[in-house]
């Protein structure tokens, strides 16, 4: 038996769940869902991945596994060549492609100006795909 903090009320071990560290979690999973933070539901997250901002994370995301997982497919094409990303953060990314690149990424590729550099301020554009399978070293 264990004490939820948030009611007080004493219950089984198996009313609490297991994600914690130590196995079990604090409040009791009456309490976790009168409390869930409505943002994280799965509704607002599908609503938030078809933003300006939650395609530009999800696009950052992808910059990141391609630069810096050596299992990932397209590693040797990027972090292989040594190409990196040099934004901290998603949010970082996003800010930078809605302030001053001042597009909607809806159906746009993040593309390099020059393919040798960096993903770094001024070396990124928004670009239509068909545009950005022309900006590639076999057809330069």
């Amino acid at each position: 038996m264990k004490v939820c903090p948030k009611c007080k009320h004493e219950l089984p071990f198996n009313d609490f769940g297991t994600n914690k560290r130590d196995g079990i979690q604090s409040w009791c999973k009456m309490c976790r869902r009168k409390n869930r933070d409505p943002v994280k539901t799965k509704v607002n997250t599908d609503r938030y991945r078809h933003t300006s901002r939650g395609i530009l994370v999800s696009r950052y995301a992808d910059i990141k596994r391609r630069c810096e997982n050596p299992k990932h497919k397209y590693y040797d094409d990027y972090g292989g060549r040594g190409i990196k990303c040099c934004f901290k953060s998603s949010a970082e990314f996003a800010e930078y492609v809605l302030n001053n690149l001042g597009s909607d990424p809806t159906g746009l590729d993040v593309d390099r100006i020059d393919n040798n550099d960096h993903y770094e301020s001024g070396n990124i554009r928004l670009v239509p795909h068909q545009v950005n399978q022309q900006n590639r070293r076999n057809c330069l």
